[in-house]
């Protein structure tokens, strides 16, 4: 009974705070969840970029059941354009969050199993740097409260570009996931 009780009490919390940062105003042109079913979405992507076409072309070519049954790092184009497909398990969502962005990379989240919410803020707006990795690693994190916060289930994936600083993986419990890199042209 006390297990029970611990969960509706997190799940009550989890909900006052996602709709309290569903309620934040967006001033910026942040990034939107798309279907992958929606095609007139995934066009308007691959006509942005060689690149971008490259990685909109191999989920369409695999699907979410053939995305499913990889898992690591799937080589697509070379450093240019690859995948990582795992397990993660989901942060908490509170008031501040780790927020990621990168230089020279474009990230698609697309989810395979379960759901997400995933933070979003404009790059420029985010000042507390905590790590700054770029010109090693290509990231650089922020301590930030949000923008906006999304749900993505299975399906819906997000393109965040380098001037959107993103939080991922936020939530309860696990959630399968593919992160296709760009690289920027």
């Amino acid at each position: 009974m006390i297990s029970l009780y611990s969960h509706i009490k997190k799940a009550i919390k989890l909900t006052t705070v996602v709709a309290t940062l569903l309620f934040v105003s967006c001033t910026a042109q942040l990034p939107q969840v798309a279907n992958i079913s929606d095609t007139s979405t995934i066009t308007s992507y691959k006509e942005r970029s060689n690149n971008l076409n490259v990685a909109l072309s191999f989920i369409e070519k695999h699907g979410i059941d053939g995305l499913k049954k990889m898992s690591g790092k799937v080589e697509i184009a070379g450093n240019k354009v690859f995948a990582n497909i795992s397990d993660i398990e989901l942060k908490p969502i509170t008031d501040e969050l780790i927020f990621e962005a990168h230089d020279k990379y474009i990230d698609i989240h697309l989810i395979l199993e379960g759901e997400e919410f995933m933070g979003l803020k404009d790059r420029k707006d985010c000042k507390n740097v905590t790590i700054e990795e770029l010109s090693q690693k290509d990231y650089i994190l922020f301590k930030e409260k949000p923008t906006s916060v999304l749900k993505m289930s299975v399906g819906q994936y997000i393109v965040v570009f380098p001037n959107d600083a993103h939080a991922p993986s936020l939530g309860n419990g696990k959630v399968r996931k593919c992160v296709i890199k760009i690289a920027v042209e």
